[in-house]
């Protein structure tokens, strides 16, 4: 393949008649379209961050991938399937054998089994890449996908915050998350973004010149113009909305890319590659900061304007400032291609075009974006926001302090790690302090704690190979490989800087991004080297060893394998799918009365994923419900078997612990009851719920053992329940001081219910005069069943600290109130009766 602008080296060459052909990959355009369509549309679910969303990616383009392999596997043409054997391919394929190694020993299968499949889905998102890199315009199609998913999402964002068309979640203290639903997330996908639509621009250049590459022949500057136009004023854009995400961590990556992108530019684009980097930035950062202040009053027209004009006027002065540049060298009797006759000057002559550029782009952005007399106050917003990013600041300090917490638990299981959702499910039992993440904020950590040293040591081989790939770039002769590589690379490199302290990677949809960037790296440069275009060093060097394992990948057979493993990941995906999809079928019904099709929804939910610790508990629990309202033993037992499954299948999840004690202390199990809850509380040391179920279980323990007429265990039971404040205070203590800055223990604060669980055992206890401090908030409660029930002790506590009472007095009236206490009431007077207390009830 060549370019067909003139090589900046000076010397011509021809265009082949191939590529004059439609853009047609050899398995076909379906599989080509499924993954352009996932590409642009898998930001628009929140970034795939719910299961059904990731699931249903995975079955669709685990039968993308399927169709793929099989085209490639039954052609006679066989060279495309020549992606499992480059490094890329097989560092990709050793990622997802790694979260696949990881399952068997894994915290929580159902987790695992779900990362896997979207690893899974990754590897076979490269595989389609690589399809489409092996024909003329598939990285344009590729990019041009990544560049239109940013603008949609930057478009959703901005129409929410000007309430034209308002996304929930899109603007959020006036930070744009967009259909992302987290403004740093946001940030990383528009910046791979920005940097696609600025790689095409650069790129339009190289194909096609400006004007076209006969001087004599003018019929072609409307549609080259357009089409320039159109992905420089996008750039300007997305860098816009990038600027209005606030993401301190992403504005920081942008200029490290931003040098890279220009850096590795083919020799004569470099300028070009600035220029468009530059005047993005600077009307981005003016546009966003009047956006914002026009928001204020709510200038919708101001705000639009701002948005849509300034980055339209900067792309009019970029590529006017270009055509300039050739005009001037075809001047000069220079035979050079667009971009390139402003870069080919040398010494003073070359200074003052640079200079002269640079001034007329001054003279351009500054009356356009009206900001010639308060640049400072432009400037002020974002460089004030970058200069509070200290290594003290307490977003960083968080995100080191998860990060240790992470190589931790990995450090616990360092082989497989502990499987895909680890993090998740094991982080509670870890934590130095309180706090609340799903996920790591740090890719490398989250790699490590699901798929341990294998996959980790796969992830970084995957980046060693990204980066090779950008190295030979440099040597490719066809200018067209090298601007796709390099542009590409820029953006894989920022979406991977930026996840060293986000969790964006931990989202399929920005991680899809992620590994079609990588492909199409992969794709430029090894089909280069294939086709021995360039002094591009073949990528099929290596040591013996490794080359055997290539040419066993590159087989018919094995690449026949590779068909049955994504028709079984397909499969696996599916019938999770239909799980979840059953189980929200199943809770929709439970909630509309509908209780028999409910319970059968979330059994047939439990038979098509029976790794689903969720839908068991589900289960459990509504067995539990209908089983209390019938009073039947046989639903009962069946809620204490579902929820015993959900334990053994995430044994580390403490709510579940939780809901399974509480039923077996209803079927009369109190010894196990209270087993099982100071496990769960043990996994999660700082979650009050615990502590008060725990309360609430010694005292339900006493109070059966009062009316088993076992006075003395009764009170011993009773004298627990008032224990467990202890502990609670004790893992208070246990912060470390330098940890208290971030989270109090003061902000660990005691439920109202555990306060009523207490007041109770005091009144059993013979310390009546106690209770009125615990009562103070169960009675202030909001919740009608809690304020209730603290009257009817508060008078009982009267009573017992000797104040003369009867049930026709405060206690009668408080029944009377809430005659549901009546049952509670006549409960107190047999366990009173039972210890000897002589109250007079």
């Amino acid at each position: 393949m060549r370019a067909t602008g003139t090589p900046p080296h000076g010397r011509e060459k021809e265009t082949p008649a191939s590529e004059s052909r439609a853009f047609r990959p050899r398995s076909g355009r379906v599989p080509a379209a499924v993954l352009a369509a996932t590409i642009f549309s898998a930001p628009f679910f929140q970034g795939l961050y719910f299961e059904k969303q990731r699931l249903a990616s995975c079955v669709l383009v685990s039968c993308a991938a399927a169709l793929s392999v099989r085209a490639q596997a039954r052609g006679r043409d066989f060279a495309v399937s020549r992606f499992p054997g480059t490094h890329l391919g097989v560092a990709a394929l050793a990622v997802a054998v790694a979260y696949w190694l990881a399952v068997p020993l894994a915290v929580y299968r159902k987790a695992a089994v779900v990362e896997a499949l979207v690893a899974t889905m990754l590897f076979g998102m490269t595989w389609l890449v690589y399809d489409c890199c092996g024909e003329v315009g598939g990285s344009d199609l590729l990019l041009g996908a990544v560049a239109l998913s940013g603008t949609v999402v930057a478009t959703l964002g901005l129409t929410t915050a000007t309430r034209v068309l308002p996304y929930p979640g899109a603007w959020v203290g006036g930070r744009l998350a967009s259909t992302l639903q987290y403004a740093n997330t946001a940030a990383s996908v528009l910046m791979a973004a920005f940097f696609a639509s600025s790689t095409l621009w650069v790129k339009s250049l190289v194909q096609g010149g400006s004007p076209p590459s006969n001087p004599g022949s003018w019929g072609g500057l409307p549609a080259a113009w357009g089409i320039r136009l159109a992905w420089s004023a996008n750039a300007g854009f997305l860098l816009a909305a990038f600027v209005l995400t606030q993401s301190r961590g992403a504005w920081l990556v942008l200029p490290v890319a931003a040098v890279l992108f220009a850096w590795g530019q083919p020799r004569g684009f470099r300028i070009s590659a600035i220029g468009c980097v530059a005047s993005s930035v600077l009307l981005g950062i003016a546009a966003a900061t009047k956006f914002s202040a026009a928001l204020n009053p709510m200038n919708v027209g101001s705000a639009w304007r701002w948005v849509l004009l300034a980055p339209l006027c900067g792309a009019v002065g970029l590529n006017c400032l270009v055509s300039a540049c050739d005009a001037l060298g075809r001047a000069r009797g220079a035979k050079l291609s667009a971009a390139a006759a402003g870069a080919r000057f040398t010494g003073f002559p070359r200074m003052a075009l640079v200079v002269a550029g640079l001034g007329a782009a001054v003279l351009l952005i500054l009356p356009v974006a009206g900001v010639a007399t308060d640049v400072k106050a432009i400037a002020a917003g974002p460089l004030k926001r970058v200069s509070s990013t200290v290594l003290m600041d307490r977003n960083v300090q968080e995100r080191i302090i998860w990060t240790l917490d992470a190589v931790r638990i990995g450090l616990r299981r360092p082989i497989t790690g502990a499987g895909g959702g680890g993090w998740a499910t094991l982080y509670h039992k870890y934590k130095a302090f309180p706090y609340y993440t799903k996920l790591v904020h740090n890719h490398l950590a989250q790699v490590f704690v699901d798929a341990g040293i294998v996959g980790l040591a796969a992830y970084c081989v995957l980046w060693l190979s990204l980066l090779g790939n950008m190295r030979r770039a440099l040597r490719l002769a066809d200018d067209r490989l090298r601007v796709s590589a390099w542009g590409a690379g820029s953006a894989a490199i920022c979406l991977g800087l930026h996840s060293v302290g986000d969790f964006s990677l931990s989202l399929p949809a920005v991680a899809a991004i992620l590994w079609t960037l990588m492909g199409v790296v992969g794709g430029a440069t090894d089909l280069a080297a294939e086709t021995g275009d360039g002094d591009a060093v073949s990528v099929r060097s290596g040591p013996a060893l490794y080359e055997r394992a290539r040419e066993v990948l590159a087989r018919r057979g094995t690449v026949k394998a590779f068909l049955y493993a994504f028709v079984l990941s397909a499969l696996v995906a599916s019938t999770c799918l239909a799980g979840a999809s059953l189980r929200s079928a199943g809770e929709g019904a439970w909630k509309e009365g509908e209780r028999e099709v409910a319970l059968s929804l979330v059994r047939r939910a439990t038979l098509f994923d029976p790794l689903d610790a969720s839908a068991r508990l589900t289960l459990g629990l509504y067995f539990q419900e209908a089983a209390e309202e019938r009073r039947d033993k046989d639903l009962m037992r069946d809620a204490v078997v579902n929820l015993e499954t959900a334990v053994r299948l995430n044994p580390y999840d403490s709510v579940t612990r939780l809901h399974y004690a509480a039923v077996l202390l209803k079927t009369g199990q109190s010894s196990a009851a209270l087993r099982h809850t100071a496990v769960a509380i043990s996994n999660n040391r700082f979650m009050p719920e615990g502590y008060e179920v725990l309360t609430g279980m010694y005292l339900e323990t006493g109070k059966r053992l009062a009316l088993g007429s076992n006075v003395d265990e009764a009170r011993q039971a009773f004298t627990r329940a008032l224990e467990v404040m202890d502990l609670l205070e004790k893992a208070k203590a246990s912060i470390p001081e330098r940890f208290r800055k971030y989270s109090p223990p003061e902000g660990i604060a005691v439920t109202a219910v555990m306060r009523l669980y207490r007041a109770q055992a005091m009144f059993f206890l013979g310390q009546g005069g106690l209770m009125a401090s615990e009562l103070k908030e169960p009675l202030r409660s909001k919740v009608r069943e809690i304020s209730q029930r603290a009257e009817l002790w508060s008078a009982l506590g009267e009573i017992a600290a000797g104040k003369v009472d009867s049930d026709k007095g405060k206690v009668a009236r408080v029944v009377q109130k809430a005659p549901d206490l009546e049952e509670e009431l006549e409960l107190v007077r047999k366990i009173c009766g039972a210890m000897g207390l002589g109250y007079a009830l």
